[in-house]
């Protein structure tokens, strides 16, 4: 909590240091609660300073020590996702649906990993799929590799129905301006006149 008020890096790394001491410890003289909570914030802040195999260690001792919790195994399957690790990824959310075959964050993100290998009739399943079973499925890049594997196959008139949907839940400006990252009232031009730059005296 420091280390966010603070902005500082030093301080995170030393909460990343006492998180895995508690979390990381063997043998049971930490309360279970408490080894979860150290575990979980380990996860999340060793993930935010770039720490992806510490992330992914407290992951997997989160899956673990609560196996029925299917959002760890998710949550390292992302960890996965975000160093690269495609195929270990996969291997994590499958395992994810064999045992809960109706996680939709599961079969988003191995949409995800279909599209992204040119497998685009096993994403457009897979995300149509993640997107009927779970609302927190609904993100704006969910609706971009679904419409754009639908695209692929030649399926236009249902990829534009994905992107519409996505405009009108407010993920994407419109089915025909799909960018993620937009910041209002931003308007390109291709000469500023310094006073219209806000930085002219």
């Amino acid at each position: 909590m420091l280390a966010n008020l603070q902005e500082s890096n030093q301080l995170l790394e030393r909460s990343i240091e006492e998180y895995s001491k508690v979390g990381m410890s063997e043998g049971d003289h930490v309360l279970p609660g408490l080894r979860v909570d150290a575990l979980e914030r380990l996860a999340e802040r060793a993930s935010f300073r770039g720490y992806k195999h510490r992330a992914r260690d407290a992951y997997i001792k989160l899956s673990e020590i609560q196996p029925e919790v299917a959002g760890w195994r998710n949550l390292l399957g992302v960890q996965y996702l975000m160093s690269g690790q495609n195929s270990q990824a996969r291997v994590v959310f499958e395992g994810v649906l064999a045992r809960w075959e109706n996680n939709g964050k599961a079969l988003c993100h191995l949409g995800y990993i279909s599209y992204s290998e040119n497998r685009f009739e096993d994403a457009v399943d897979l995300l149509k799929r993640g997107i009927a079973l779970d609302e927190d499925c609904h993100e704006g890049r969910v609706f971009n590799n679904l419409g754009d594997s639908l695209l692929k196959l030649n399926r236009r008139t249902e990829a534009y129905k994905y992107y519409q949907q996505g405009a009108n839940e407010g993920l994407l400006l419109s089915a025909w301006q799909r960018s993620l990252y937009n910041a209002p009232n931003l308007r390109s031009s291709p000469w500023w006149e310094p006073k219209e730059t806000g930085h002219y005296e």
